[in-house]
């Protein structure tokens, strides 16, 4: 059956970052060997998707990146398979995709869910004073960091699923919470710190001046994470690993953690 098409074509702006990044030896694409670019590795398709299908649909819709790209996958990811795309200039971006099949989950692999939050974030960056730092390109201090997105593609039948494409942004991707490779402690708790920050940035937007007022629940945040995490876990617990075919098995401490989180929730502010 043929599912409608629902485009959304934008025009570069200045998210995160202000353009992209290009990589000047097209024969050594996967720079993930830094320690900079920890967790970035990437190769070999794992779940192929029609190429041909996807360049026709960039030629058509997305002009800013230059057509045909080299696509890989991602190694790392969770919910959504993870391609960087390579354009024939060296500009690099990153396409996430509905997985194809029965899912475990309806909720966690909501694409066009993904892309409008990135959307509206990325806008509410734009409408922030410019910085009053010496650098003209530093962020506000209240920005919230998301790559900018160029389209979202509900047409099944270009790769069989859903998908979005945003700016590839460097940087490094910690697979193990312990940040074993972060030889310090002062260097561990800069990490955290700064995602605290960017959380607290995120909590302070208000959705509704961000176009966003209708989309989602707007109360009992806390136990709905607690109770859909739950849900996820346990069916992820009995799921069976392809390559192996055993049983997943759950989270380490799961229980202790979420109890902990139920008992020390904030107060829903409910706004």
């Amino acid at each position: 059956m043929h599912h409608q098409n629902h485009h959304h074509h934008l025009h570069p702006t200045s998210h995160w970052p202000s353009t992209p990044n290009v990589d000047t030896d097209n024969d050594n694409m996967d720079d993930s060997s830094d320690p900079k670019n920890e967790g970035q590795e990437y190769g070999k398709i794992r779940q192929p998707i029609n190429e041909a299908n996807l360049n026709e649909y960039l030629v058509k819709h997305v002009p800013t990146i230059a057509a045909p790209v080299d696509v890989r996958q991602f190694t790392y990811g969770q919910s959504n398979p993870t391609y960087i795309l390579t354009d024939k200039q060296g500009a690099r971006y990153v396409l996430r995709k509905k997985p194809p099949g029965t899912l475990l989950s309806p909720t966690a692999h909501a694409i066009d869910r993904e892309f409008r939050i990135l959307q509206a974030v990325g806008k509410y960056n734009d409408s922030l004073p410019s910085s009053s730092q010496s650098s003209s390109s530093k962020p506000h201090e209240d920005a919230v960091p998301v790559p900018r997105v160029f389209c979202l593609c509900t047409d099944t039948e270009v790769i069989g699923t859903p998908f979005f494409i945003m700016a590839f942004v460097q940087g490094r991707i910690f697979s193990d919470v312990r940040m074993l490779s972060m030889p310090t402690y002062s260097l561990r708790a800069a990490a955290w710190e700064s995602a605290i920050r960017t959380l607290a940035n995120l909590h302070r937007i208000d959705p509704v001046k961000i176009g966003l007022g209708e989309y989602g629940k707007r109360s009992d945040f806390y136990p709905r994470q607690l109770r859909a995490l739950s849900t996820v876990h346990g069916r992820q617990a009995e799921a069976e690993d392809r390559e192996t075919g055993e049983r997943v098995g759950g989270i380490p401490d799961f229980e202790r953690l979420t109890g902990w989180f139920a008992k020390n929730s904030p107060a829903d502010e409910n706004r």
